[in-house]
């Protein structure tokens, strides 16, 4: 199970619990307070809460809904709140036939109100999630980062090798259409693997892991190897659309950063400091290496053991514009 899938399973868990509480304090409200009566009104708060989620449980990995995450902002928020209320509307009838009452006793034009404001809350929230990212919205909604905070990070720069000549020959159109065909195929291992995205920046992408469960089973090290996988496996793909098989240079490091929310007009969750200058220079010391995937020594030693597969050589200390750092490429082991 993936981690956002996994966000969305305790988001859903809560809200859950919060129905099933409201629904019996509802219901002790309207004078049934008997056992029987909480347990009507907390079964009916769970069937209710549910349909909020049952959506986004089959979007949340990025291999499903690709059309839905295509249309316009408003026409997919419009669209899976109709999809939501519609559901909720078959929950609430159903309870209703559970708790021996008519089919449309809990459809009152105050409660089908509160299911649309709801669902257009929540999949508001989930458009703009889409947008800034999950962990950039939380960040942003508990105020996690208005105050800088310093954290360790791994990071994962992924650049698309050869990109201006690639550029220059498609011409800007085509070459943003590239990079977004890359950014979709890339999208799933991200998300199995845990990663944050943090930023596209022109045809580099920055992932991040928070280090506290993230090093155990190396998991940068393996999205790293899926997400060029990823795009590999398409190549009769991009050949045709484009004419052009996309390789990659990628690096990998380990250390402390400043996160903080910084702008007025335009609200971002930024990432600072030394660690993401180094990664940025090992991501650049790769194409003139002829290494497609480097990693400081330092992450390495955190990590440990390697996924099955994965080898490593010691390129020792590398000057990185005025400093020298202990790099290691990553390769894998082609089966006999």
């Amino acid at each position: 199970m993936n981690a956002r899938r996994r966000s969305v399973l305790r988001a859903a868990a809560i809200v859950e619990l919060v129905a099933v509480a409201s629904g019996a304090a509802l219901s002790a409200s309207l004078g049934g307070s008997d056992a029987a009566g909480l347990v009507r009104g907390g079964f009916t708060g769970a069937i209710v809460a549910a349909p909020l989620f049952m959506i986004d449980l089959v979007l949340v990995d990025p291999r499903r809904g690709r059309a839905l995450r295509e249309l316009p902002f408003g026409a997919a928020l419009l669209l899976r709140a109709a999809l939501q209320v519609g559901l909720i509307l078959v929950a609430l009838i159903l309870a209703a036939l559970v708790s021996g009452k008519p089919g449309g006793a809990y459809l009152t034009p105050v409660i089908v109100l509160v299911a649309i404001a709801v669902a257009l809350e929540l999949g508001f929230l989930w458009q703009v999630s889409a947008y800034l990212g999950t962990g950039s919205l939380l960040a942003l909604v508990t105020g996690r980062y208005r105050h800088p905070r310093v954290e360790e990070l791994v990071l994962l720069f992924v650049d698309l090798a050869g990109s201006t000549s690639i550029a220059d020959r498609l011409g800007p159109s085509r070459f943003m259409s590239l990079l977004a065909e890359i950014a979709d195929d890339m999208s799933p291992p991200i998300s199995d693997g845990g990663g944050q995205i943090h930023r596209y920046v022109g045809d580099e992408t920055i992932i991040t892991w928070r280090t506290r469960n993230d090093l155990v089973d190396a998991r940068p090290i393996e999205t790293c190897f899926a997400m060029i996988d990823a795009v590999a496996a398409q190549d009769d793909k991009y050949d045709r659309l484009f004419g052009v098989r996309p390789a990659f240079h990628a690096a990998l490091h380990i250390g402390p950063v400043i996160i903080g929310e910084i702008g007025d007009l335009h609200r971002e969750v930024a990432v600072l400091g030394d660690t993401m200058n180094v990664t940025a220079r090992i991501e650049a010391e790769s194409r003139p290496m002829g290494h497609a995937v480097l990693a400081s020594a330092k992450l390495i030693e955190r990590i440990g053991t390697l996924p099955r597969g994965i080898t490593t050589t010691d390129l020792g200390p590398i000057a990185l514009r005025g400093r020298f750092d202990p790099l290691v490429t990553l390769s894998r082991e082609v089966p006999p």
